[in-house]
């Protein structure tokens, strides 16, 4: 089983994209993105990220929704538009959910492993007739959650956008949210403007308690968000 068979097994749908955002001047990230999809068993669809550098020399706002009157950084920004773009394509391309990783994304266990992870999960959310507007394959940690089970959690507020999925529901409204900020000439992060989206809207966000156990950030590249090595 691949990847894309594992999923489709899990959403029981057939209409999902699965798309890789990557930074065309990354080019040290092109084996990490191979090696990922040798993991997975399948191409994901490149969906090319928009360079933060470029696109502040537009004139694009920096103003911080989260904090008021301090700036956001072009890496930061760059990803947070590069995540509405993707949302975008989503809805015009009608997809009932996206796959979405980002290209510093590695793959930790088995895809055995992972079907076992998700089997459970959707055997617990059917349970207590649930269902997610935002799955969490991977994650930098959450801030605010309750844990479900030994596996699963309920994320309110998360760090890290480099592995996940949305249904239609929840691209919408990181459209909508992005564009009413944009309006205000404000920015958030990319995983805070989805952070603030599950909180305004009430909306159902699951996800592995151990972020890293399935996905996560390789830790020793040059992060385009940070604008610097992670520490």
């Amino acid at each position: 089983m691949n990847f894309k068979e594992l999923v489709k097994e899990f959403l029981e749908s057939e209409s999902v994209g699965y798309y890789m955002i990557h930074l065309e001047r990354a080019k040290e990230r092109l084996p990490v993105i191979e090696k990922l999809e040798d993991d997975l068993g399948m191409k994901l669809t490149n969906f090319q990220a928009v360079d933060g550098v470029e696109l502040l020399k537009t004139g694009f706002p920096t103003g911080c929704a989260a904090t008021p009157g301090s700036t956001r950084g072009p890496g930061d920004i760059g990803a947070t538009v590069s995540h509405y773009k993707m949302c975008c394509l989503g809805l015009e391309k009608n997809y009932d959910y996206l796959v979405v990783f980002e290209d510093d994304c590695v793959l930790n266990r088995s895809l055995n492993e992972l079907e076992y992870f998700l089997t459970l999960s959707k055997f617990y959310l059917k349970s207590v007739n649930q269902t997610f507007d935002i799955f969490l394959l991977g994650h930098g940690g959450c801030v605010n959650y309750d844990i479900k089970t030994n596996f699963l959690l309920r994320a309110f507020n998360f760090n890290g956008a480099h592995a996940m999925i949305l249904n239609r529901k929840a691209m919408k409204l990181y459209k909508e949210e992005f564009e009413t900020l944009l309006d205000k000439k404000l920015v958030h992060s990319s995983d805070g403007l989805y952070s603030e989206v599950i909180k305004k809207n009430s909306l159902e966000a699951y996800g592995v308690v151990q972020g890293g156990t399935f996905f996560e950030q390789n830790q020793k590249m040059y992060s385009y968000i940070l604008e610097g090595y992670r520490s």
